[in-house]
């Protein structure tokens, strides 16, 4: 006997979209602070600019680096971080590049499949109890190991340097 489950979903508006555009603005909340952000086809990870960062209070490390490509074909560097993000009231923890190349601040399709994330005509569908999505914070927990860090030699995104 096969068995089906309803998957209850939640639905958001866009912001701002056009008709087959690969970006669609919408509202999330950051470390609780609500923030516009671009959900975007066009990469798999998420990127939030140095600037919105400070103001969010977001931690990294000089040890905490990995290079990009920024939407201008530069190749550029982001420090990681790990934010608690919230949509349609469903909160996950992702992982996060702060960069001083990008602009806006960008979900990529890691995003989409965190949240389940359906991108429609007009709005857009997530997953109203999905699991809890602990891959960003295993990945971030690992990353500090092997460098040989805790949570208490995170520093501020401010007092970093601008790369």
């Amino acid at each position: 006997m096969e068995t089906f489950y309803h998957k209850k979903t939640a639905h958001g508006d866009f912001l701002s979209s056009s008709e087959g555009s690969k970006y669609h603005l919408i509202e999330s909340y950051i470390n609780s602070t609500p923030l516009k952000v671009v959900v975007s086809t066009a990469s798999f990870y998420s990127y939030i600019n140095r600037e919105d960062a400070i103001k969010l209070e977001l931690k990294s490390h000089p040890l905490l680096i990995v290079s990009h490509d920024s939407c201008n074909n530069h190749l550029g560097i982001a420090y990681i971080c790990l934010a608690h993000v919230e949509i349609l009231g469903v909160q996950q923890q992702v992982l996060l590049r702060v960069t001083s190349y990008e602009k806006l601040n960008m979900f990529g399709n890691e995003i989409r499949h965190i949240f389940d994330l359906k991108i429609h005509a007009k709005c857009f569908t997530i997953k109203e109890n999905p699991q809890l999505y602990k891959k960003d914070y295993q990945t971030f927990e690992r990353l500090l190991k092997q460098n040989g860090l805790t949570r208490s030699d995170l520093i501020p995104i401010k007092d970093l340097v601008t790369i």
